[in-house]
C-alpha cells in the first residue's frame, strides 16, 4: 500500500481513514448541517479524490443530511468521518478534526463556506483567552460561583 499523505480515525479507534494523495482543497464551513452534526460552531475538511481513499473498520455508517450530501460516522463512538457531496462524486471531504497529523496547507485551495450562516459570536470567540493544556487550571470550571 503507498504511504498515507494524511490518515486519521475515530475517537474510539473502530474506524481508520487514509488518502494517498495531496489535499486538492480546504474548506471551512459554518452552515447549519455542519454545526448540528458535530456540535461545534463550524468544520473544517480536507477535499480528497475518492479514489485516493481507503476506509477500515466495521462500524462506518451513513445518513443523506440533504438531499445532495451524505455524512459518514462511526456507529460505535459517534465520530463524524467525511461527507459526500453527489454533486462532485469525485471527491470526499474528510473532516480535518480526526487527522492524526495535519499537514501543510501551503498554497492549497482554501475556502470560507456559508459565512453567512456563522454564529454570531464566532469571531469574538477567536479573540478569547487561548490557554495550553498546561494552563488549564485557570479555566474556571464553575463559571458560576467564580468570585464568591
Amino acid at each position: 500500500m503507498e504511504e498515507a499523505t494524511i490518515s486519521g480515525s475515530c475517537q474510539c479507534k473502530s474506524i481508520k481513514v487514509e488518502a494517498t494523495t495531496d489535499v486538492a482543497c480546504w474548506s471551512h464551513c459554518y452552515c447549519s448541517m455542519c454545526r448540528k452534526t458535530s456540535g461545534c460552531p463550524s468544520m473544517i475538511f480536507a477535499g480528497v479524490p475518492i479514489n485516493s481513499v481507503k476506509t477500515v473498520g466495521t462500524t462506518l455508517k451513513s445518513y443523506d443530511s440533504s438531499s445532495v450530501v451524505t455524512r459518514s460516522f462511526c456507529s460505535n463512538c459517534g465520530c463524524g468521518i467525511f461527507f459526500n457531496d453527489h454533486r462532485e462524486p469525485d471527491t470526499i471531504w474528510i473532516l480535518a478534526s480526526i487527522l492524526d497529523t495535519f499537514p501543510e496547507i501551503g498554497k492549497t485551495q482554501k475556502f470560507q463556506v456559508y459565512v453567512d450562516d456563522k454564529i454570531s459570536f464566532f469571531d469574538e470567540m477567536c479573540k478569547a483567552k487561548s490557554l495550553k493544556s498546561t494552563e488549564m487550571e485557570q479555566f474556571p470550571v464553575n463559571p458560576a460561583k467564580k468570585g464568591q
